[in-house]
């Protein structure tokens, strides 16, 4: 599966870091797989074209995983009881459908909490570098547990990462489902 360069033109971090499609095709190929083996995540088509209009992906994160990286293995101290957790690595919205409520209607659409919690699931994570997507996780109960400060997000260069919307950092944001 090809990363579609469309989704890193448009995706407000990887404008900041200023990637190009070709530096980030493998890391997303490689989300995308993960995610898809697993029940959670979505995808909407434009009714008439069959383009993609937005998605979100899902993967399971488990306290036991030794790679996971920063900030996201934060969540195992912040939240000491949680052992399983559904992760949000991707939502995207294409710009020609945002403004819509596809972001909101997409956010837990399809997502049953008490089965959730049936299958040992503690939460859901959310690493938020836009704005918007900052604003529709806290709206929607989110809590930010952990942000980045400017000056720990830097570029190879250790320059200072400038996001191209009011995003002051990225933050991770976390909805106990207890």
């Amino acid at each position: 599966m090809r990363c579609s360069n469309g989704f890193i033109l448009n995706e407000h971090h990887a404008m900041s870091l200023e990637i190009t499609p070709a530096q980030v095709s493998p890391l997303i190929d490689w989300i995308v797989k993960k995610c898809l083996t697993e029940p959670y995540s979505m995808i909407v088509l434009e009714k008439n074209t069959g383009k993609v209009a937005a998605f979100r992906l899902y993967s399971v994160g488990h306290r036991d995983y030794s790679k996971v990286v920063a900030p996201r293995k934060q969540i195992w101290t912040i939240e000491p009881e949680a052992n399983k957790i559904l992760r949000q690595e991707i939502s995207f919205v294409d710009p020609s459908h945002q403004r819509k409520g596809i972001a909101t209607q997409l956010l837990h659409y399809g997502l049953d909490f008490d089965k959730l919690k049936k299958e040992g699931f503690h939460g859901v994570q959310a690493e938020a570098t836009s704005y918007a997507n900052q604003m529709l996780l806290t709206k929607n109960g989110y809590k930010v547990v952990a942000r980045t400060k400017p000056e720990e997000y830097l570029r190879p260069d250790d320059s200072i990462v400038k996001f191209h919307d009011e995003t002051t950092d990225m933050q991770l944001c976390y909805l106990s489902l207890n």
